[in-house]
C-alpha cells in the first residue's frame, strides 16, 4: 500500500527532463552522501548549536560527516565517472575558497585550531561543491519530498524544543557563553530560518487545498509556527527581520496562493490568545535570553576588554612569557600591610593612585610611585603631556610583554567593580598596551591577576584613551594596576591614571529575557529603523554599529584593504570590542562584516559577487521553469530561494554562517541552488 503526505502535490506534476539519465541515487557513494548529509541537517534543524557538540573535541558531527561527504564524492568521480561542468558561480565560489586558504594557512602556527574554527566560514563551502558534483534532479525532488515529510513534525517540535532549552539553560550566565551547551539549544535567528524554510514549503510545494481536512491539518501545523515565530521575532531583532524578509519573498512568488488561508487562520488563532492572556494580566510569554541576546547587549558603552592575542602569552604573574622567559613577581613599592590593619573603604568614585598624572619625578629621571619591569629604560618626559606639564615614556627594547609599570598598590573593597583609565601614546614605533589589575588579600598574597583592556597604538602620536573594568574577588583587599608594553621594540608615553569604585561591570538581568508581547515587537522593529524605549536593545544597535565602523576603517579606508586580518586572530580582542567574560565572542555580528575583516575588500567584492549571481540564476532558475511548466522543480527552486534570502538576511546580525548548524545548511542549500540554476539550463538549451 501506498502511503502519500497530503502536504505533497501528486506527482503527474512532476515533468522529467528528456536528457536527464538514470537517478544518480542507485549508486551506493551518493546514497552514502545523501543519507549522511541529510541525517546531519536534521539534527540541527531539530536541536540546533547542541547537535554540533556531538563527538571528541576537536572532531564533531559535523567533521565526520565533511569526511565521509568528500571521500564518497571523491569515490564517485573516480568509480562512477560523476562529473559535473563549472560555471562561472561555481568559478566565483572555488575564487572565494582559493582566496580563504591564502588567509588561513600562514596563521595556522600561530593559532591553531581557532584558524580552522574562523576558517568555516569558508571552508563548510566544501558542501556545496559535494552536492553540485553528486546530486541531480532525481535527488532534488526526492529531498525535496523528504522535507515535506518533516515540516509537520518540525511545526510541532518549535514550541516543545523552546521549553525544553528554556529549561534546560536556564542556568546560563549570559556573561560567560560556552559554560554549557545543552543538547537541544532554541536560537531564534537559526529557528527564524528555518521557519521561513517550512512556510515557503506551505506555500510553494504544496497542491491547491481541496478538502476541509486538509485546510484543519495545514492550521494545526500552522498555529506551533506562527507561536514561534512570535517568540523568536520578540527575542532578536535578526529573527524578526529574517521572517519578515522570508515572508515577503514568498508573497511576491506567490501573492495569489490558496495556500495562505491556513497559516492566516492561525495567526487569527494566535492573536485571539495572546488577547485572551493579556485580558487575564498574565503577559507575555518569558523568552531566554541565552540563545537570542548578544554578549554585547549588556555592555555596549563599556565592552569587557580583551586579552592577549597571543595565546602562549601570559604577561602579568609568573606565567610563560612569549619569549619563552619566566617572569618573577615584581618588586613593589610598598609592601602590603599587617595582617591586623583594617583596609580604609573607599568611597564610590575616585580612588587615590600615587603619582597618578607622573608630575612628580624630574625629566629624563626615574618615575616616582610605579615599579619599572623588564627590559628597556623608563623615563620621565616633559612637554607634550595629556595633561599637566610631563608623562611616562616606557621604551620596551626586545619582545612583546617585556616591559611594564606597576602601581604602588591601593586599598580596594572585595566585590565592588573597578575602572581603570589611562591615556596613552606612541612615543617610538608601533607600541601596544595592555592593562591588567592585580588582586591582593589580606596576608598580602595576590590572589589573581585580571586583564582588563588593550589597544594597539597604530603608531599614532595623539593621545588616547584606555578604559577597562572588572570585579574585585570575595577575599580582595588591595590592589595594584599594571601597564604592559605588549608589541615590542617600541617606545609609549602613559598619562593620566585614573581608578573608580562602583558598578561598571554589567549584571545578568533580573528577568530571564525579553517578554514574547506585541510591544515587544514593536520595541524590535523601532529599534532597527529608529529608536527604541529598550535601553538593551539600543545598546546592542550602538556596540555594533561602532564595531562595524571600525572594520570598515581599517579594511576599506585603513592598512587592510587587500589582506584583512586573516583567519584565527579573534577580531573581537584586536578591535577593542571584546563583550565577553571568557572571550568567546570572535567575530561581529555580521558574517558580511566578518568576510571584510578577515578576507579584506577583495574578499569582501568576491562575496558580494557570488551571492548575487547566485540569487539572480536561482530567481531565473525560477521563472524559466514556470514557463516550462516545470512546476515541480519550480517550487524547489521557489523554496531554496526564500531559504537562502533567509539566511542572508540572518547572517547579516549573527554570526550565522560560523557555526556548522548554520554554515552547513547555507552551503549545502547553495549547493541544490546550483543545481537546479544547471536544470534549468539544460531545459532552456534542450
Amino acid at each position: 500500500m501506498r502511503i502519500s503526505n497530503s502536504l505533497l502535490p501528486p506527482d503527474d506534476l512532476v515533468i522529467k527532463a528528456a536528457d536527464e539519465g538514470a537517478s544518480r541515487l542507485a549508486q551506493p557513494a551518493v546514497r552514502t552522501v545523501a543519507v549522511a548529509l541529510g541525517s546531519l541537517l536534521l539534527g540541527y534543524m531539530f536541536l540546533g548549536r547542541g547537535f554540533d557538540h556531538l563527538g571528541v573535541p576537536p572532531i564533531y558531527v559535523g567533521e565526520v560527516v565533511l569526511a565521509i561527504s568528500v571521500v564518497a564524492t571523491g569515490y564517485a568521480l573516480w568509480r562512477h565517472g560523476v562529473r559535473a561542468a563549472p560555471t562561472r558561480t561555481i568559478w566565483l565560489l572555488l575564487g572565494l575558497m582559493a582566496l580563504g586558504a591564502v588567509r588561513t594557512i600562514p596563521f595556522l602556527g600561530v593559532y591553531g585550531l581557532d584558524t580552522l574554527r574562523d576558517a568555516t566560514l569558508w571552508g563548510y563551502a566544501v558542501f556545496a561543491l559535494v552536492v553540485v558534483v553528486i546530486a541531480d534532479r532525481d535527488l532534488v525532488l526526492r529531498a525535496f519530498r523528504a522535507y515535506g515529510w518533516v515540516v509537520p513534525v518540525f511545526a510541532v517540535w518549535l514550541p516543545i524544543s523552546y521549553s525544553i532549552f528554556a529549561s534546560l539553560s536556564a542556568g546560563i550566565d549570559p556573561r560567560s557563553p560556552g559554560s554549557f551547551v545543552p543538547l537541544v539549544f532554541f536560537k531564534g535567528g537559526d529557528m527564524a530560518v528555518h521557519i521561513v524554510g517550512v512556510v515557503a514549503f506551505l506555500i510553494l510545494g504544496n497542491g491547491a487545498l481541496l478538502t476541509r481536512s486538509s485546510i484543519l491539518l495545514r492550521v494545526v501545523i500552522g498555529v506551533p509556527l506562527v507561536l514561534t515565530a512570535f517568540i523568536a521575532g520578540a527575542a532578536n531583532r535578526g529573527a524578526l527581520l529574517t521572517i519578515v524578509a522570508g515572508i515577503v519573498i514568498v508573497v511576491l512568488l506567490a501573492p495569489r496562493s490558496r495556500n495562505w488561508l491556513p497559516l492566516l487562520l492561525s495567526a487569527v488563532l494566535l492573536a485571539a490568545g495572546l488577547t485572551v492572556q493579556g485580558a487575564l494580566g498574565r503577559g507575555g510569554v518569558a523568552v531566554s535570553p541565552a540563545p537570542t541576546s548578544s554578549p554585547a547587549s549588556t555592555s555596549a558603552a563599556t565592552p569587557l576588554a580583551s586579552p592577549t592575542t597571543d595565546p602562549n602569552v601570559t604577561p602579568s604573574g609568573t606565567g610563560s612569557m612569549g619569549s619563552g622567559q619566566t617572569v618573577p613577581p615584581p618588586a613593589r613599592s610598598s609592601g602590603p600591610p599587617p595582617a591586623s590593619a583594617a583596609p580604609s573603604i573607599p568611597l564610590p568614585g575616585a580612588i587615590p593612585v600615587a603619582n597618578s598624572g607622573f608630575e612628580l619625578g624630574s625629566v629624563g629621571g626615574s618615575i616616582p610611585g610605579w615599579t619599572p619591569f623588564g627590559v628597556g629604560t623608563y623615563w620621565i618626559v616633559g612637554g607634550e603631556a595629556h595633561a599637566g606639564a610631563q608623562f611616562a615614556a616606557v621604551n620596551n627594547t626586545r619582545n612583546p610583554f617585556e616591559s611594564r609599570l606597576t602601581s604602588s598598590q591601593f586599598p580596594f573593597v572585595a566585590g565592588e567593580d573597578i575602572q581603570v583609565s589611562v591615556w596613552v601614546r606612541a612615543v617610538q614605533g608601533v607600541p601596544a598596551v595592555e592593562v591588567y589589575v592585580d588582586w591582593y588579600d589580606q596576608t598580602g598574597q595576590r590572589i589573581s591577576s585580571e586583564f582588563l583592556k588593550r589597544l594597539a597604538t597604530n603608531g599614532i602620536t595623539a593621545w588616547q584613551e584606555v578604559v577597562g573594568v572588572a570585579t574585585a574577588p570575595t577575599n580582595a583587599v588591595r590592589a595594584d594596576v599594571l601597564l604592559w608594553e605588549a608589541a615590542g621594540h617600541a617606545a609609549i608615553g602613559f598619562d593620566d591614571v585614573s581608578v573608580r569604585a562602583g558598578e561598571f561591570v554589567p549584571r545578568p538581568p533580573s528577568a530571564k529575557g525579553r517578554p514574547a508581547t506585541l510591544g515587544q515587537v514593536i520595541d524590535n522593529i523601532l529599534s532597527v529603523f529608529g529608536s527604541s524605549s529598550d535601553a538593551g536593545l539600543e545598546g546592542s544597535k550602538q556596540f555594533r554599529l561602532e564595531w562595524w565602523g571600525t572594520i570598515v576603517n581599517y579594511t576599506v579606508f585603513g592598512n587592510y584593504f587587500w589582506t584583512g586580518k586573516g583567519f584565527g586572530v579573534n577580531l573581537a580582542d584586536a578591535d577593542g570590542f571584546q563583550a565577553t567574560a571568557d572571550h568567546s565572542l570572535r567575530a561581529p555580528h555580521s558574517s558580511h562584516f566578518t568576510v571584510l575583516a578577515r578576507m579584506g575588500v577583495p574578499g569582501f567584492v568576491l562575496w558580494v559577487l557570488l551571492q548575487a549571481a547566485f540569487g539572480l540564476g536561482l530567481l531565473w532558475a525560477l521563472r524559466a521553469l514556470r514557463r516550462a511548466g516545470d512546476a515541480r522543480l519550480a517550487a524547489a527552486a521557489g523554496w531554496l530561494l526564500a531559504y537562502w534570502i533567509a539566511m542572508m538576511v540572518d547572517t547579516s546580525f549573527d554570526p550565522y554562517l560560523e557555526g556548522p548548524q548554520g554554515g552547513i545548511w547555507f552551503w549545502v542549500v547553495f549547493g541544490m541552488g546550483l543545481v537546479v540554476i544547471r536544470l534549468a539550463s539544460r531545459r532552456r538549451t534542450a
